[in-house]
């Protein structure tokens, strides 16, 4: 009954998301739902440990997906610049995030919750590195919202930006996908686990991923 009720408000929560054309409408269904039973229940239900593995390899896989190997050149071309802003956003997120020290959380812990980007990832790999999960995924979820509820105030008024500036940028529906690209996700969950375990990868589900065409 417990995954029952879980299922239903995800469920519902989604409906609602997708009406209101909220961004990435599963994603924060999936959070939406978890966290009203977690407030709710002394007992959630608990995930069988395979189920969290294959989670984390649809998120290595939806993460590598994305990246498109045509645009590397152009990034060569800024490598200098691209190089020290990711370094200085690790080092200032690192730099904030021991600050949750002063309130007894771990090192590891405090280092996950604060690294800016990649929120799925960071907890995902959380709890494979001995962090605790929930700090960390309260803390990224929370930065994720702030950003969605001021990013869109920022463009407008900082950089003028409109939303015709990104028609059609919003990606593929919420059901989209044809055949081809199940077959390569379930190719790239089976290639990409089996290459991270045999290279003993932290966290090989969500590190271990393959895509065609990449050396």
């Amino acid at each position: 009954m417990r995954w029952v009720r879980l299922l239903a408000l995800v469920g519902a929560s989604l409906v609602v998301l997708v009406l209101l054309g909220a961004p990435t409408p599963p994603l924060f269904a999936g959070l939406l739902g978890a966290l009203v039973v977690a407030l709710t229940t002394t007992e959630p239900p608990t995930l069988h440990v395979a189920w969290f593995r294959l989670a984390q390899s649809i998120i290595g896989v939806s993460v590598a997906a994305q990246i498109d190997p045509e645009v590397l050149p152009a990034v060569g071309v800024d490598i200098v610049p691209i190089t020290v802003s990711i370094l200085v956003t690790i080092a200032v997120s690192v730099g904030i995030g021991q600050l949750l020290r002063r309130h007894h959380v771990s090192a590891v812990t405090a280092t996950f919750s604060t690294v800016a980007g990649g929120a799925s990832g960071m907890v995902a790999l959380a709890e494979d590195y001995g962090a605790d999960a929930r700090i960390v995924l309260v803390n990224q979820y929370l930065r994720v919202l702030f950003i969605l509820l001021t990013l869109p105030i920022v463009v407008t008024v900082v950089f003028t930006a409109s939303s015709a500036d990104v028609d059609g940028a919003n990606g593929p529906g919420l059901w989209a996908g044809g055949l081809a690209d199940y077959a390569f996700v379930a190719l790239a969950l089976a290639l990409g686990n089996a290459g991270g375990r045999l290279l003993r990868l932290p966290a090989p589900a969500l590190l271990g991923r393959w895509r065609p065409g990449w050396p």
